[in-house]
């Protein structure tokens, strides 16, 4: 097998070792229904009950919790820690699918505090459109309820904020690959390597 993969970049849900990722889970842009989230927001209540189901189903167990949420720079911030206990398969899976980068999206469950036609804007207006709704203002903020985990997100930038691994080289040695990374990419232990190197593994090909 030779080496097929230079220069090549790893993108994956950036969890550290506490079981912690951080997500842009609302900004406003318009989403796919047309609809624009104002980053306008009442976070008080979702404080007191910070929780993450699975696609807004609040029937199923809850698979996280968040620990840090803040609008930053126009965009909703937050930190979700995984409920990764054995006796919880369903968060168990979700943040294994976040750590390998099955899953990387959240959505935000709120209740509006305000809710305009983006038809009836002065079509001057950035937001203006013919269809869809702008939720939320400075003196009625959008009230947030739930951020859940999803596979789909409404709004396509509500993503984990990624690891960028630069990998410079993957040659193999007495049947394992050995990747070599650009400078200060190189990931924090032997298991998220070993993850990197089962990933490129699977799309390495030869002549």
């Amino acid at each position: 097998m030779t080496d097929k993969i230079m220069r090549r970049a790893l993108y994956r849900a950036k969890t550290d070792n506490d079981g912690i990722t951080r997500f842009v889970a609302s900004d406003s842009r318009i989403d796919r229904y047309g609809d624009i989230v104002r980053q306008n927001w009442d976070l008080s209540n979702f404080q007191n009950n910070p929780i993450v189901p699975q696609n807004h189903d609040y029937t199923a167990p809850i698979v996280g919790k968040v620990v840090g949420i803040a609008v930053e720079n126009g965009r909703l911030m937050c930190s979700i820690k995984w409920d990764d206990n054995p006796d919880n398969p369903d968060g168990q899976r979700v943040a294994r699918q976040m750590r390998e980068g099955f899953l990387n999206a959240v959505s935000v469950g709120f209740e509006p505090g305000a809710a305009v036609q983006r038809s009836k804007l002065d079509p001057e207006n950035p937001w203006y459109g013919k269809a869809g709704l702008v939720f939320g203002n400075e003196s009625a903020p959008n009230r947030l309820l739930e951020v859940s985990a999803v596979s789909l997100p409404a709004n396509e930038g509500a993503l984990a904020q990624r690891i960028n691994r630069h990998v410079l080289s993957v040659d193999e040695s007495d049947g394992k690959l050995v990747v070599t990374y650009a400078a200060d990419d190189a990931p924090a232990d032997d298991a998220a390597a070993a993850d990197d190197a089962d990933a490129l593994a699977a799309g390495f090909t030869e002549d």
